[in-house]
């Protein structure tokens, strides 16, 4: 859960300044975007294994635990992908790492309030990498993924007829996931219908597959390695 580190470091056969002797310090860098995901993987299998054990079955009070489990996971992974890149441009040996520390601190303060994503693209950026376009996969399931997290947290009623996004939202998950097999009638998509094994595999997945791809865009660490795809 988290990396250490020794200040002032010394490379190679470098020797150790006198006035530094016996000054360094032990610092403990935690890594939570590792423990959000892993929380997410957690609940999606929770999901998982609620559906094979009431396969057949009516709707039912274990629906209950289902719905809990996959919006955890949907939740959860949208929160290890922005702590990802919180991390990566604040930690040493990410995407700042050719700047200074008080570069690196200087220049998160400036864009701390940036979108997800949008601080994922100017990793890419500052690094003279191109940009990712959001037509293809596994960036346009991002963008869904993180507007779905975004729809449970700032929840409003998914009947009122003015919110169109709801009806857009819908639209375009349902091409990526497929809806629970327990309450195929309930006229809520979102609420209801998309709480399903599927949608926490897919948005494990997304969150894995994005990342993957960017560690190895930028030559970074990918802090998801250890974690297999659903």
């Amino acid at each position: 859960p988290f990396i250490l580190e020794i200040h002032p470091p010394v490379h190679n056969n470098q020797k150790m300044p006198p006035h530094l002797m016996g000054k360094s310090t032990l610092i403990q860098t935690y890594n939570f975007a590792n423990q959000h995901m892993k929380s997410a993987c957690m609940f999606a299998k929770q999901a998982e294994s609620l559906e094979n054990a009431n396969q057949g079955q009516k709707f039912g009070p274990f629906f209950v635990e289902i719905r809990t489990f996959v919006s955890s996971t949907v939740i959860m992974s949208v929160c290890a992908l922005e702590a990802n890149i919180n991390e990566h441009l604040m930690q040493k040996d990410g995407i700042l790492r050719n700047f200074g520390n008080d570069q690196r601190i200087s220049i998160f303060r400036k864009i701390e309030k940036l979108s997800i994503l949008d601080k994922y693209q100017l990793g890419l950026v500052l690094n003279n990498v191109a940009e990712f376009e959001f037509v293809t996969e596994p960036f346009e399931s991002l963008q869904y993924l993180i507007k779905f997290r975004n729809m449970m947290v700032h929840y409003k009623s998914e009947s009122d007829p003015y919110l169109e996004y709801s009806k857009k939202l819908e639209k375009n998950l349902r091409s990526k996931i497929e809806e629970t097999p327990f309450e195929k009638n309930s006229p809520g998509f979102l609420t209801v219908r998309a709480m399903s094994y599927s949608c926490a595999k897919w948005s494990v997945n997304t969150v894995l597959k994005f990342c993957r791809y960017y560690s190895e865009e930028l030559g970074i660490r990918d802090k998801f390695k250890s974690l297999e795809l659903l």
